[in-house]
């Protein structure tokens, strides 16, 4: 898939426990917005997704700055997700910067909104997990996280039949996406350092992730975890400049492949490719 405008970006992922009926399923990774104004970078990225195949659609938060106004964002994410019809939906996690208003503005949109709450696909063996995190509460809750799972109908024995997708605005979460039973973890929030000196060192990343895991590809026990550098970016060190250096903004598309996972099976965080 060719890039455009220097935003999407094809990513392949192997997982060795991906049932055969969603290889090569195609999903395209959106977050950290950070609207302030309408782009027409942005703009230009709709138009993009409309002519490529997208399976399914996740979007893992701060789609607003949360000391500004939240219009943008909500004419956005309106447009984007009428314009935009993945094959199997949207689905989403809020980040730290969004506020109750934006939370509550957004629900109208034809996207499956996850907090602390997880959902099995009726017609596709994947089930979602979505982790909480916004400006009211920025941690998840374990209890009702498991109480969550485990109304998903899959027991262990069918561990390898059915894809379970975690996604996580934090990537600091990724331990507790293992003990979840995630197979694939999807995240943000680092913006990928947002200001990077050559080739990959991140200045801040504001996460619990040593700076050298500030974006790419990253194994925990038997979760895989991608962390994107996201769209948008943020003030750094309580100033009022947003800039991004060497760290440019995109939006993965990642095709699954059932394949040997990167990586080894072990209690640390494992970092495996960066980007």
């Amino acid at each position: 898939m060719p890039l455009a405008y220097g935003l999407t970006e094809p990513v392949d992922l192997s997982l060795s426990r991906l049932p055969h009926a969603i290889e090569r399923l195609r999903i395209a990774h959106l977050t950290d917005l950070h609207l302030v104004k309408p782009s027409r970078r942005m703009e230009q990225l709709i138009t993009h997704l409309t002519r490529v195949r997208i399976d399914l659609g996740v979007l893992t938060g701060d789609y607003m700055l949360k000391h500004l106004n939240h219009d943008a964002a909500v004419k956005y994410l309106r447009e984007l997700t009428r314009a935009v019809r993945p094959r199997l939906g949207w689905f989403g996690v809020y980040g730290n910067h969004d506020m109750p208003r934006l939370i509550e503005a957004l629900d109208e949109l034809p996207v499956t909104w996850l907090s602390d709450e997880a959902v099995a696909l009726s017609d596709k063996p994947i089930e979602i997990v979505g982790l909480r995190c916004n400006t009211l509460s920025i941690s998840p809750d374990p209890v009702k996280l498991a109480q969550a799972v485990a109304t998903l109908p899959t027991d262990h024995s069918q561990r390898d039949q059915r894809l379970r997708l975690v996604l996580s605005h934090r990537p600091d979460f990724l331990p507790l996406a293992s003990e979840l039973g995630g197979d694939l973890m999807l995240s943000g929030h680092t913006h990928g350092g947002q200001i990077r000196l050559p080739p990959h060192f991140a200045v801040y990343n504001s996460s619990g992730l040593p700076l050298h895991m500030s974006a790419g590809l990253l194994r925990h026990r038997d979760t895989l975890a991608v962390i994107s550098r996201g769209l948008g970016s943020t003030d750094l060190f309580n100033s009022p400049l947003r800039p991004r250096l060497f760290c440019p903004p995109h939006a993965p598309i990642y095709t699954l492949h059932r394949n040997t996972m990167p990586g080894e099976h072990v209690g640390d965080i494992l970092p495996i490719w960066r980007w």
